[in-house]
């Protein structure tokens, strides 16, 4: 002990040699202290404080009244009086606000929502990039129609969503209002409002939190469609068929008529081309169709597994709080409802009108230098898109193509190309095999 060489100790120790304790401290007496045991549990035991924007104005109204009562005692119904009203109905409006915020979070963390403090930072509670998309199209649903990613995004408390939502928000808000926003499904990933809409299809793991950055970069509105029952109770739709009908009527309802521009990275890349083959069906034109390293169904990688150490540290979002295995169970869940063994695409009605990109991964490498993809494994889309604009893009793997920096700017380079009406065909640095 005087040579501190405790990790001796601890090395005996859990040889399992008895070791008397009470002789090392001679005549002290040192006693036991229990550790607290609350951060380990979903129950939390902030300090109750009142929002610090709600209370000043608060007092300032009570200072008002008692002024105007010392001025006037006996006629309390002035002019100034019925002034004073409308700052009262904001602060009414603000505590709604939060109310609703609250509600919205607990259920989203999983927490009661006395639990949860208006100026204590989120991120204690677990907000994590895959929630605070889901709070949006809450806020969209439920609060404020207009409200955009934009707004929130750098909102730490609740405090400050509560300052980011007009005090009016809730004024003269129909059912029509939020029956316009009525899939939860449907996230604005950019807070573009004019123009043409972009629509992207989740991956495989059933998210879009991949597609903001791209979403950012542009100057038309870019929607995510991410998976029913993606972090929520609502049971996944069974089938690829099933899920693309869903998608394609979810993309109508947004916008009626074509031309339609959609893509999608990965396993959304599947869904893009059989929502294009709908749409066709129904007599719509499609713009473009955009695949990020989707495989050909028969030869699709996707299939999570544990045997490669580095593939869940990829795909688990950095600096989340969400329990790693309702992660996990969630992308297992939504695994089994693609039933993409059961998938096999149908030939478009007119594959010539639409102009298809498909971003490759160049290097091949699926997860690690030990799996690779296969060669040429998107050389079977050509049967079904025989004109295919292939860009190359210079990637780790397949799982990083959107968030390592290099490949994410290739890609958003070229997107922004084809997503403007000039002559795409020949601007994309592509090359058509």
């Amino acid at each position: 002990m005087q040579r501190s060489k405790y990790h001796k100790l601890l090395e005996v120790w859990v040889k399992g040699i008895d070791i008397h304790w009470s002789a090392w401290y001679e005549d002290s007496q040192p006693q036991r202290l229990s550790l607290p045991t609350y951060p380990f549990a979903k129950e939390k035991y902030w300090v109750n404080v009142v929002s610090s924007r709600a209370k000043e104005v608060e007092l300032q109204e009570e200072h008002k009244d008692t002024l105007q009562h010392q001025q006037n005692p006996e006629n309390v119904q002035t002019d100034a009086n019925i002034e004073s009203i409308s700052p009262n109905v904001e602060v009414a409006s603000a505590v709604s606000i939060q109310k609703q915020i609250t509600t919205i979070l607990a259920d989203l963390l999983g927490v009661q929502d006395t639990s949860i403090q208006p100026d204590v930072p989120l991120e204690r509670y677990g907000m994590n990039s895959i929630l605070i998309l889901q709070m949006l199209q809450q806020f969209q649903s439920h609060i404020y129609p207009s409200i955009q990613l934009d707004d929130i995004v750098e909102c730490s408390t609740i405090e400050e969503l509560v300052a980011a939502i007009p005090a009016d928000a809730n004024d003269g808000k129909t059912n029509s209002d939020l029956e316009s926003i009525s899939y939860s499904e449907l996230i604005h990933l950019n807070a573009v409002t004019t123009g043409r809409p972009i629509f992207w299809i989740h991956g495989g793991t059933g998210g879009v939190e991949s597609y903001i950055d791209l979403a950012h970069q542009l100057n038309r509105p870019f929607y995510g469609i991410q998976a029913k029952g993606y972090f929520n109770e609502e049971p996944p739709l069974q089938s690829m068929y099933a899920m693309a009908a869903y998608y394609t009527r979810m993309i109508r309802d947004i916008q009626p008529e074509g031309p339609y521009d959609i893509g999608g990275y990965s396993l959304g890349g599947v869904l893009t081309y059989e929502i294009a083959r709908i749409l066709q069906t129904m007599e719509q034109e499609v713009s473009s169709i955009v695949m990020i390293d989707s495989f050909y169904p028969e030869d699709s990688h996707f299939g999570l597994t544990t045997d490669h150490p580095h593939l869940w540290h990829m795909l688990y979002p950095n600096g989340s709080t969400v329990s790693k295995e309702t992660f996990i169970n969630t992308c297992y869940r939504l695994e089994q409802a693609y039933e993409l063994d059961q998938y096999k695409p149908l030939p478009l009605l007119d594959s010539q009108s639409i102009r298809s990109y498909y971003f490759r991964n160049q290097k091949g490498i699926f997860v690690d230098e030990n799996s690779h993809s296969p060669t040429d494994y998107w050389q079977k889309w050509k049967t079904v898109l025989p004109h295919l604009h292939i860009v190359d893009i210079d990637a780790s793997n397949h799982f990083v193509m959107l968030s390592e920096s290099q490949s994410l700017q290739q890609i958003v380079t070229s997107i922004r190309s084809i997503y403007t009406p000039s002559d795409i065909a020949k601007e994309v640095s592509s090359t058509t095999l």
